[in-house]
């Protein structure tokens, strides 16, 4: 079989990787950049109630520490000082609880152990690992109470659930840079993406603009999706005829489920606590391609291994303000030794004041 030329290599290469930055998630690694501190997460009670205290805190464990990424090991709590009346105000408990029926509230330091899972195998960390919690008692039942969480702490499910609930996601403009630097026998090629993704109720817009410096070259492609019959419908402009083609339906009735179902469905136990509000694990992106991918990026064009990677989830008002995903992976295409790397940023912006008006 007669080779491709590099060049038509690095090409088709670099043309895969979209689903890369698509699977890795709804950010720079934080060097040199300043981003405000993120206190949008208060304190979380439990949407459960328990007929223990031991029971409240191994639900914990169970409902906000274990994941696809992790399964953690109860060891031991140890029950601290009881909070006051005052302290008790301060809570964030909702409307559900009046805080004249809490009969007792005391501060609880779990310790626990974690395994790593991954299809392939599952490794023990033996080193106890501690969250404090507050152990709230009404009555006979009692009720776990997740306080402001600390930089490298674990990221509870219920923050997860906070940042990406995909509601708040309806009415926003997306904007995404990715550069991707592909390397075949000593030749590398720059490309760069810029993907505006505008989202308002029932329809979304799609403008992707790739750019290929060494070949000054410049294309551009366009998309709408509405519902239409309780089907969610993509639209694809054509310059041939100037006119949008209806290029077919999902099996989606609206784009609010496509967005709750595929598009910010995160798992906690890959991400920890910064200051400025969550990044990947070190060592769980590769895990994470792992797990989702078995390992590999595999492609028409090459099939890529990770070999580094970050992500860097930036939040404001309780929402993602900024993305920032960043990967080396190396891999053979038609036989030849293939490296690429690639960040991508994506930045969240208009929140409810996005429109769009459908050309056709």
């Amino acid at each position: 079989m007669k080779k491709r030329p590099v060049l038509a290599i690095i090409l088709a290469l670099v043309m895969s990787l979209a689903a890369v930055f698509s699977f890795v998630g709804c950010g720079n690694d934080g060097k040199g950049e300043s981003h405000p501190a993120d206190d949008s997460f208060v304190g979380c009670l439990s949407a459960e109630s328990y007929d223990s205290q031991d029971s409240a805190v191994r639900a914990f464990l169970t409902e906000e520490l274990d994941g696809a990424a992790t399964q953690t090991t109860f060891v031991k709590a140890e029950e601290g000082e009881a909070l006051s009346e005052e302290e008790i105000a301060q809570l964030a408990l909702g409307d559900a609880i009046d805080v004249n029926d809490i009969e007792s509230a005391v501060h609880c330091t779990v310790t626990y152990t974690e395994e790593k899972i991954t299809k392939v195998q599952t490794s023990a960390d033996n080193d106890n690992k501690t969250y404090d919690l507050i152990i709230i008692k009404i009555g006979s039942l009692y009720f776990y109470y997740i306080p402001v969480m600390p930089k490298g702490g674990s990221i509870t499910n219920s923050y997860i659930a906070m940042i990406c609930d995909s509601s708040k996601y309806m009415n926003v403009t997306e904007t995404t840079v990715s550069t991707t630097t592909s390397t075949v026998k000593g030749i590398s090629v720059k490309v760069v993406l810029t993907a505006t993704t505008k989202l308002a109720g029932d329809k979304a817009y799609l403008k992707m603009v790739l750019s290929i410096p060494i070949m000054q070259q410049t294309e551009t492609e366009e998309y709408y999706l509405v519902t239409e019959n309780d089907h969610l419908v993509t639209y694809a402009y054509s310059e041939y005829t100037n006119s949008w083609q209806r290029m077919g339906e999902s099996n989606y009735t609206s784009l609010e489920q496509l967005m709750r179902e595929e598009m910010f469905k995160f798992d906690h136990s890959y991400f920890e606590r910064i200051d400025s509000g969550f990044k990947m694990i070190d060592g769980k992106l590769e895990q994470f391609v792992s797990d989702v991918m078995s390992g590999q990026i595999n492609s028409a064009a090459a099939n890529l291994t990770v070999t580094k990677g970050s992500a860097y989830y930036y939040v404001k008002d309780a929402r993602l303000d900024e993305v920032v995903v960043k990967l080396t992976m190396k891999g053979k295409a038609d036989g030849e030794n293939v490296t690429v790397s690639a960040t991508a940023r994506t930045r969240y912006s208009n929140f409810g004041t996005t429109e769009i008006d459908l050309p056709f």
